[in-house]
């Protein structure tokens, strides 16, 4: 029963196929679906699809079933007769804009295309959009790679006349605001929109809760606004000239693709930018502004000049962090190895690792913010600091090698006189340096000097490293010659070392912090 049930289904099958087509198709549709074909015979075509003109209905009004649908157990009987079963794709339907805008209005007139550019006041004229944008946060800022990532609203209006007329759609329903009315962000894949480019960008995205953060609004005169809120990661070329003092300019511009000015022109709106003067993130003090002179230029392109609309980022990076961690300390450094060179040299040896130990310090702190600075083949401000602070401490340990060098060459020489047996009538009158300073007696100098007896240089204490041994040196020419050396240098030292770096201080603070003081500048030429 089944096999003769099935068999009778597919001869009525047949003779829908050959008989049915031309019942299905619609009057005025303009369509076949036979030909002639091979001198006059007839053949079977498939029969096309009729959609349903209510704009709510998506599927075809031909559904596809299963074989065995129209079995008792389902409840109902398909009419073989009067509808073909078969099974259509879902898809949308060139033309009708309420169905695929998603809207109970229909927005566009006649013919509309987003293909084709509306035209401007007069045919042929470029059409003008105009831009507003607002920032006030910085998402993170990335100098490893040199990027930036931003929070910004933007906001761009045009006229499309190729529209309804606003009152003639908010006519159609009731509720609704007479001056605008505001239609979902996906409506911009519906109507024509201009096609901005971020040349510096590498990333842009659209914030999303519910639905995503932008919207398309309709005003009177045929005016149309898009906005949305985005976040924008694009790249800013930095320099490290002056780090940490360093100030960093990155520009943000925006561009049509690509129509050039003969067919869309930008300009900033009335509002223009409004940018916060002072975004505090962890390492910069950020402000957003419209640069004097350049945020609105024209830029050649293959394609024709194009309007650019440019915003800066300005990031100025706190110092105060750097000053406690670096400069502070290493300052403290210096000083302490200043005061190493008013140790005597009778404690040589402590005074040998106090310095070294100064030296190790302070190349630990400059390994350190090598690592965390921003790794870039340019020497910085701050490697320049730390550079010479490492050459004072070490011109310290140097002091102190040379004075035990002169001082090993006065004992050499006194050994020498005593091996050799001079005789102390046959040298000139000498008195120790140091002696002379501590016992400020210039009477009794001149009075050995009228005779032809020679004193003894004496070094006083028993920790002297050349005299263990001994307290008194033969004071020869030589040995005289090496003494004053060594005095004068140690004396020299202790005067010239603090001079040169108090020096070398006002230079380097007046020379990058007068290049870094931009800000104050930028603002005045802000448009």
């Amino acid at each position: 029963m089944t096999e003769i049930r099935a068999l009778t289904r597919n001869l009525a099958l047949l003779v829908l196929l050959v008989f049915v087509p031309t019942s299905l198709q619609q009057p005025g549709s303009g369509s076949s679906t036979a030909g002639p074909v091979d001198g006059g015979t007839t053949a079977a075509t498939v029969p096309k699809v009729r959609w349903s003109s209510r704009p709510r209905h998506r599927h075809p009004i031909v559904h596809g079933h299963d074989d065995d649908h129209d079995m008792p157990e389902h409840g109902h009987h398909r009419d073989h007769t009067n509808d073909l079963h078969k099974h259509v794709e879902h898809v949308k339907i060139p033309g009708d804009h309420d169905a695929a805008h998603h809207t109970p209005w229909k927005i566009t007139g006649p013919g509309y295309d987003i293909r084709d550019q509306p035209h401007g006041r007069v045919i042929g004229e470029p059409i003008h959009a105009e831009l507003i944008a607002y920032s006030d946060f910085i998402e993170a800022i990335d100098e490893k790679n040199g990027e930036v990532i931003a929070a910004i609203f933007i906001k761009v209006k045009w006229q499309d006349s190729r529209l309804r007329p606003l009152n003639d759609i908010l006519k159609e329903t009731a509720g609704f605001s007479r001056d605008k009315l505001s239609l979902p962000g996906e409506m911009k894949e519906k109507i024509w929109v201009p096609d901005l480019y971020l040349p510096m960008a590498r990333k842009v995205s659209v914030p999303t809760i519910h639905q995503p953060a932008e919207a398309i609004i309709l005003k009177q005169n045929y005016s149309v606004e898009y906005s949305a809120f985005f976040v924008i990661a694009f790249k800013c070329t930095m320099t490290y000239k002056n780090y940490p003092m360093d100030e960093q300019d990155c520009n943000l511009d925006i561009m049509s693709y690509t129509h050039n000015n003969k067919q869309l022109r930008l300009n900033w709106g009335p509002i223009g930018l409004e940018g916060a003067r002072e975004i505090r993130t962890k390492h910069f003090v950020v402000a957003v502004l419209r640069p004097k002179g350049s945020s609105h230029f024209v830029q050649p392109n293959q394609d024709g000049p194009k309007d650019v609309l440019r915003i800066k980022f300005y990031l100025k990076r706190h110092i105060t962090f750097h000053l406690i961690q670096t400069y502070v300390p290493s300052i403290m450094l210096v000083i302490v190895g200043w005061l190493s060179l008013l140790v005597p040299l009778d404690f040589a040896y402590g005074r040998m690792v106090l310095s070294v130990t100064t030296l190790l310090v302070l190349v630990s702190i400059f390994v350190t913010t090598s690592q965390t600075t921003p790794g870039v083949n340019e020497v910085k401000a701050l490697d320049v600091w730390l550079f010479m602070c490492i050459f004072f401490v070490f011109s310290a340990i140097v002091d102190c090698i040379v004075d035990l060098r002169f001082l090993s060459m006065v004992e050499k020489e006194s050994q020498i006189a005593g091996e050799e047996g001079t005789q102390l009538d046959d040298v000139a009158p000498v008195v120790d340096e140091r002696l002379r300073a501590s016992q400020g007696s210039r009477g009794a100098v001149a009075a050995a000097s009228n005779t032809y007896r020679s004193y003894s240089v004496v070094f006083h204490g028993n920790n002297t490293p050349f005299q263990a041994d001994k307290e008194v040196l033969i004071a020869t020419p030589a040995v005289l010659k090496w003494l004053r050396l060594a005095v004068y240098l140690e004396r020299g030292m202790t005067v010239v070392y603090p001079t040169l770096f108090a020096l070398f201080m006002a230079v380097y603070w007046s020379v990058y912090l007068t290049a870094s003081n931009r800000k104050a500048m930028l603002e005045a030429e802000e448009d």
